[in-house]
């Protein structure tokens, strides 16, 4: 779902100079998770650390899911922490797959106008529900572990295309530059040349006199 965010990011940062794209989704994005599970994680360790509640052995035996919501529970008003979680949870999944479906259905429109259709954008939101709801059906945990297994082994060969698109957007970079800088010194030159034009014209018209 990750590529389908950023193609989505794409899509809203039109107009936009790169230093803004790449503050806002990354920069900020990035503080974000680092305050997030810097917090979170080291109150995890204190906890380990006090002797409060021993989260590497509850990890164990019951899974990190359950190892989570044990930890909030351990947070000042952990009624309150909970709903906060489960709010901050919903959105990030209404968020994703809204962006998901948005763009597979403007990917799979013919002419898109303005936005894609609601009914196309709907079709894709239950189509990407079926893959998590499949899992949980069919093998619960361990079809999601061999999920997660085929998703680490597929992601390898993968590291080498995207250094080929790094590489590649750099490339393109540098001739977008070159093209800039062209289009800049043409406008340069008709500017030049117009001024000419009209310091001819002036010229002329005061020999007119």
């Amino acid at each position: 779902m990750r590529h389908l965010s950023v193609y989505l990011l794409l899509e809203f940062q039109k107009g936009r100079r790169l230093k803004e794209v790449v503050l806002g989704t990354i920069i900020y994005g990035t503080l974000g998770c680092v305050l997030f599970f810097g917090i979170f994680g080291n109150y995890a360790v204190y906890l380990q650390i006090s002797g409060q509640f021993n989260v590497t052995q509850y990890l164990n035996t019951h899974g990190t899911e359950a190892t989570i919501i044990e930890v909030v529970h351990h947070l000042p008003f952990p009624s309150l922490m909970i709903v906060l979680f489960l709010v901050s949870a919903f959105l990030f999944l209404a968020t994703t797959f809204d962006s998901g479906s948005y763009i597979l259905a403007a990917a799979s429109q013919k002419k898109v106008v303005g936005e894609p259709l609601r009914a196309n954008r709907l079709f894709w939101a239950f189509a990407l529900c079926l893959l998590p709801f499949s899992l949980m059906l069919v093998g619960g945990e361990r079809a999601l572990e061999v999920l997660k297994t085929a998703s680490i082994l597929a992601s390898v060969p993968l590291i080498v295309i995207f250094i080929f698109m790094m590489i590649s957007f750099l490339i393109i970079l540098g001739r977008d530059r070159i093209k800039l800088e062209t289009r800049a010194e043409k406008l340069k030159e008709v500017e030049r040349r117009s001024l000419r034009i009209v310091q001819v014209s002036e010229e002329e018209q005061d020999d007119n006199l």
